[in-house]
């Protein structure tokens, strides 16, 4: 005899058919399910009592719901957001190459920590790019849960492969001043110059404007860095607080960025109303923002190449500056401030087995490795 309970109808001795709602998160439509239980009918009745509860709850995932799915509706919250272009490119391709083509079509209720894990070690690629593909679906699985749209996250216990210690790219200082040597009749000897008596990010030297020379102080202030967006380029804030920080300018590096605005101001005259009075030190022909992909394959790996220097990553210029400075006795807590870092442990870590730190160095510790341009060694 069949029950006229709502919900629960009897199906046999013992036997129930309970029937509910699921809200989709994503639609807001209402999504009827069912389950067979056995039992009592009071039993029976506790039960759909305690799934329309977990429904209410957003506890229990809509089943039409697929890994894709998810990816597409996290990929657009998370790339609404104001993201680094670059950002958004690899996001995009760390979905549509790797996660969709593995895991797409799989039920978000179907998702448990053994597919996951099974995905991961699926992906022949290197630990690195292994580990940027998890980040992102383990993202997208945490906003999901927020979302409610999964009741756990199958990623948290994944185990990824082990990353082997990166190896760190730089020249000693013969190859500098080889490479120096060539860079004199280049358009960006001085960007590439500041590089190495620094120790600056590509994006903070990109991003640096004359307002943040002091020359009278022999002071430069790092305060932006440069990204692409989709509304062209931008100056945003520095990866982390220690970032914004003071360099000190030596005597010959400030004649060299003096020599350096001459020369630009030189070209804006010459350009006329086509020049783009952008307020940056280092700009393209135009006076606009420089591009980092152009800059080191069109600039840097030619200038490489022609010094028959070592072929190193233009954040090796960076790599050069630290190894340099430890090698002549810089102490390591004023290494990490130059740098921008977290505090000097990082900075032991990265460049671990380099020469014994002395003492603090000063803004001419590297003086001697750079010949001003348009002159010789005497």
């Amino acid at each position: 005899m069949a029950s006229r309970d709502v919900g629960i109808k009897q199906i046999s001795d013992n036997k129930w058919y309970i029937r509910y709602d699921v809200q989709d998160p994503l639609t807001g439509k209402r999504i009827q399910k069912h389950e067979t239980f056995a039992g009592t009918k009071r039993q029976a009745q506790l039960r759909r009592n305690e799934l329309v509860l977990m429904a209410a709850n957003g506890e229990l995932a809509v089943t039409r719901l697929t890994v894709r799915d998810l990816m597409d509706q996290w990929q657009n919250h998370y790339c609404r957001g104001n993201r680094p272009e670059k950002r958004k490119v690899d996001i995009k391709s760390r979905i549509n190459v790797h996660i969709n083509p593995g895991l797409g079509e799989v039920p978000l209720s179907k998702l448990d920590t053994w597919k996951v894990q099974a995905f991961i070690d699926s992906i022949n690629r290197a630990p690195r790019t292994i580990q940027g593909i998890y980040e992102t679906l383990n993202m997208a699985l945490k906003w999901g849960l927020k979302m409610k749209l999964i009741r756990y996250n199958p990623a948290e216990d994944v185990e990824l492969p082990t990353l082997g210690k990166r190896q760190i790219d730089f020249w000693n200082s013969e190859e500098v001043k080889r490479f120096l040597a060539v860079t004199k009749d280049s358009k960006h000897w001085m960007l590439f110059e500041l590089a190495l008596a620094t120790g600056m990010r590509q994006g903070e030297l990109l991003a640096l404007r004359w307002q943040d020379i002091d020359f009278e102080k022999g002071k430069l202030f790092v305060r932006h860095t440069l990204h692409l967006t989709s509304k062209g380029w931008e100056l945003a804030p520095p990866k982390t607080i220690t970032s914004r920080r003071i360099l000190p300018l030596s005597l010959q590096l400030r004649a060299s960025l003096k020599r350096h605005k001459v020369q630009q101001d030189k070209d804006q005259l010459r350009i006329g109303p086509s020049w783009q009075n952008s307020g940056l030190v280092f700009t393209n022909e135009l006076g606009n923002p420089l591009d980092h992909n152009n800059l080191y394959k069109r600039h840097f790996l030619p200038l490489v190449e022609k010094s028959k220097v070592k072929k190193i990553r233009f954040h090796g210029l960076r790599h050069t500056y630290a190894t340099i400075c430890l090698e002549r006795g810089m102490h390591i807590k004023v290494l990490s401030a130059r740098l921008g870092q977290t505090n000097e442990g990082f900075t032991l870590t990265v460049y671990a087995g380099m020469a014994p730190v002395l003492e603090a160095g000063t803004a001419e510790i590297l003086d001697d490795l750079f010949v001003p341009n348009g002159q010789t060694k005497g």
